[in-house]
């Protein structure tokens, strides 16, 4: 968002009810985290720069991204996950993007937390449960240009899942027709997205 001295990030939540092991670096605007390589500075920065891409061409996207604490999990995630509170991030998956994949990566995690992917499962397949949900949310990313399809992983995309599908109808519609296949980012258990998300609500 922007006020009359420029560009505000919203602080991020410093609390979780669900932490993986090995996340132990938390990276929020009011820290005092301080990088120890090369490395953790140039994906420090290259995060933050797209978060401020985001809040100025997809302000949607981009004030709800600011909400989720930024973690260093290169220990365990090799790519990047969310459980809703917490953005887990692998330094070096994220220094190997582009600008515009990052910014693709970051609104994806985003989607789940918008869709409430965390807590929507219920006893279904979580294989089918994580593909129907990226397939949903990589629509949506695609169609409004929201940053650039990452490349170096296989992204779920199919336009006939459009924005008149649910997360459960694209699983009802895949469980039984396609292969079972790794999602490129992980999906974590967690309390949901951002406190109210209500699903796509068709």
């Amino acid at each position: 968002m922007m006020n009359n001295k420029g560009l505000h990030m919203t602080p991020a939540p410093t609390k979780t009810l669900h932490k993986p092991p090995g996340a132990k670096k938390r990276i929020a605007k009011d820290s005092q985290y301080a990088p120890n390589s090369h490395q953790e500075k140039e994906v420090i920065n290259k995060l933050t720069m797209a978060r401020v891409r985001m809040l100025l061409n997809h302000p949607f996207f981009g004030n709800l991204v600011t909400r989720l604490v930024l973690t260093d999990a290169s220990t365990w995630c090799h790519t990047l996950a969310t459980d809703g509170k917490y953005l887990y991030f692998n330094a070096e998956f994220v220094n190997s993007l582009s600008d515009g994949e990052v910014i693709f990566g970051l609104a994806h995690e985003v989607g789940h937390c918008i869709y409430d992917h965390m807590s929507r499962r219920e006893d279904r397949n979580p294989a089918y449960f994580n593909m129907a949900g990226d397939y949903i949310i990589n629509y949506q990313l695609v169609q409004h240009n929201v940053g650039e399809r990452i490349t170096k992983v296989k992204i779920l995309y199919d336009a006939k899942y459009d924005d008149k599908w649910t997360t459960e109808e694209v699983y009802d519609d895949i469980k039984d027709k396609q292969p079972k296949c790794e999602t490129w980012d992980q999906h974590l258990d967690g309390e949901g997205g951002f406190g109210d998300g209500e699903g796509e609500g068709e």
